[in-house]
């Protein structure tokens, strides 16, 4: 998560946050 973070420029509480809100039954699922 943290890589993830860094890469984007983003904080990592930013990453998890979206991440949970992204997951769903299936996994995650990234909106395009």
């Amino acid at each position: 998560m943290r890589e993830i973070a860094r890469r984007l420029g983003r904080a990592v509480s930013s990453i998890c946050r979206e991440f949970a809100r992204n997951k769903g039954q299936r996994g995650y699922r990234p909106k395009q």
